[in-house]
C-alpha cells in the first residue's frame, strides 16, 4: 500500500510524520504501509537521522487514539482565536491543535509558541493570537475595554461597574437617561444623575453607576484601549475629543481654589486632630467639631466670599463621613456576610478617619472557603478596595484577597513581627 487515512488525514510513504514516544515528540519518515486482515495497518517508521533507528506502530481502523501528525512549518505566523480567561489579571487562552494543551499569553497579537515539542508548526513563525468576540455595537467594544482596564490597573470590583454601566445604556436604570446620552457623557451628565437618579445610583452597588462612568472617561482620556478594533476607530477618536474638550472646560471654571487645593488644605487642618498610632481611637463628631471650628473659620476667612460657601459644605462633610461596604463581588460567603463582621470592618477602617487608606485587609474566623486541591477548608482572607467618597460616606469593596498582592503580603509579614 501507498497511503493509509488516520483520524480522517491520509499519510503516505516517505512522508515526514511527528510520532509521540513516552512524552516525547520525535520525527520520523514512513518506510512501507501494510494492511493487516482488514482490521489495522502495520506502518514501518525510519529515523530521518539515523536509518538504523527504525520504529514498527499499529494502527487499528476505526480508532483515533495515537499521536501522529504530518510534519510542516509555517513561514508566516498563523491567527489563531483566543478568549479572555476568567481571573483577576488580564490573560488570553486557546487550546493548541498540535500538542493537545491550553496555552496563556498575556497580549493579544503576535506571541512566541509556547509548545514544548521543537518540531510544533509555531516554532519557527509563532501566531497571532485574535480575540473571538462578538461585538454588536460601540457600547458594547466600551464595556470590554472597561473591563480589561479595570483588570490592568487590579480593581477588584470591575465586575459591579461593567454591570451598573450596562444596565444605564440599556435603559434598566435612570429611565431612558442613558439609551440617549451613553456613551456621550460629561461631568454635568454624572453631576446630573447624582441630582435626579440618586436612589438608582445607590441601587447600583452603592454608587457604581456614577463611578462605572467616570471609569470610562478617564479610560478613554488616558488613551488605555487595550482591545483594538478598526471598526470603532473613528467613534473612539470622537468620543476622546468630546472627552477631552469638556474636561479643558471644567478646569478653566474652576475658582482660585481648585479641588484640589481645597481636598489638601481641608487635610491638612484635619491632620493637626488626629491621634497618634498608639493612641487610636473613633472619632467623636462632636470632639471634630469641637476641635476644628475655629480653623475652620480661619480657613473660611482667608478665602473668597465666592469660595465661602462650598469649602464650608466640604469640611461639613469630611467631618461626617460613613464607611459603606460593596459585597457583590459574586462570592455567597463574602455576600452573606454577617452584621457583626459588617460593623468589625467598618470600625477597622473608620479608626483612620480622616485619612482612610486605599486598601484594607481583615479575616472573619467563622468564615471558610473549601479547597477542592487540599480537601480542606482555608481561611478566608478579605480584601477592601477603596472605590469613592460621594457625599457624606465612603464607599468600599469587599472582594476575596489576591494572595499575590504585594500589600497582603507586607501586612501578614507585619502582623507576624507584632507576635
Amino acid at each position: 500500500m501507498d497511503h493509509f487515512n488516520y483520524n480522517n488525514i491520509p499519510f503516505y510513504i516517505n512522508d515526514i510524520v511527528l510520532l509521540k514516544y513516552k512524552s516525547r515528540i520525535l520525527k520520523y519518515i514512513i518506510t512501507s504501509i501494510q494492511l493487516k486482515n482488514n482490521d489495522y495497518h502495520l506502518v514501518k517508521f525510519k529515523n530521518p537521522e539515523d536509518e538504523q533507528i527504525t520504529k514498527i506502530v499499529k494502527f487499528k481502523i476505526g480508532t483515533t487514539n495515537k499521536f501522529i501528525k504530518k510534519y510542516f512549518l509555517y513561514t508566516d505566523p498563523p491567527t489563531i482565536q483566543c478568549t479572555l480567561l476568567k481571573s483577576k489579571h488580564i490573560v488570553y487562552k486557546f487550546h493548541c491543535n498540535f500538542c493537545n494543551e491550553i496555552h496563556k499569553h498575556n497580549s493579544i497579537g503576535h506571541n512566541d509558541c509556547r509548545c514544548a515539542s521543537m518540531y510544533s508548526p509555531y516554532s519557527r513563525s509563532g501566531y497571532n493570537l485574535e480575540l473571538d468576540l462578538k461585538l454588536e455595537n460601540f457600547n458594547e467594544y466600551l464595556l470590554y475595554n472597561l473591563e480589561l482596564y479595570l483588570l490592568k490597573i487590579h480593581f477588584g470590583g470591575w465586575s459591579s461597574y461593567k454591570l451598573s454601566v450596562k444596565k444605564f445604556y440599556e435603559g434598566k436604570v435612570c429611565q431612558d437617561y442613558g439609551k440617549k446620552n451613553f456613551p456621550y457623557i460629561t461631568p454635568t451628565t454624572l453631576e446630573y444623575i447624582r441630582i435626579h437618579y440618586n436612589e438608582d445610583n445607590l441601587k447600583c452597588s452603592n454608587g457604581c453607576l456614577v463611578s462605572g462612568l467616570n471609569s470610562i472617561m478617564k479610560m478613554v482620556l488616558s488613551k488605555t484601549i487595550l482591545y483594538i478594533d478598526e471598526t470603532y476607530k473613528t467613534e473612539i477618536n470622537k468620543l476622546y475629543k468630546l472627552y477631552k474638550k469638556n474636561s479643558q472646560i471644567t478646569k478653566s471654571n474652576n475658582n482660585i481654589l481648585d479641588k484640589t487645593q481645597k481636598i489638601k488644605l481641608i487635610r491638612k487642618i484635619l491632620n493637626t486632630y488626629k491621634p497618634k498610632i498608639e493612641q487610636k481611637q473613633i472619632i467623636k463628631k462632636t470632639n471634630i467639631s469641637k476641635n476644628i471650628k475655629p480653623k475652620i473659620e480661619n480657613i473660611i476667612e482667608t478665602t473668597t466670599i465666592e469660595n465661602k460657601k462650598e469649602l464650608t459644605e466640604e469640611l461639613t462633610e469630611l467631618t461626617e463621613i460613613n464607611i459603606k461596604l460593596d459585597l457583590d463581588c459574586g462570592m455567597e460567603q463574602i455576600e452573606n456576610l454577617s452584621n457583626i463582621h459588617i460593623n468589625n470592618i467598618k470600625q477597622m477602617i473608620q479608626e483612620d478617619y480622616p485619612e482612610y487608606q486605599d486598601k484594607y485587609f481583615y479575616l472573619p474566623n467563622d468564615v471558610k472557603l473549601y479547597s477542592t486541591y487540599l480537601d480542606t477548608y482555608e481561611d478566608l482572607w478579605l480584601c477592601m478596595y477603596k472605590l469613592e467618597t460621594p457625599d457624606k460616606y465612603t464607599v468600599y469593596c469587599v472582594d476575596e484577597v489576591d494572595i499575590y498582592d504585594p500589600d497582603f503580603i507586607n501586612y501578614r509579614l507585619e502582623k507576624k513581627a507584632e507576635r
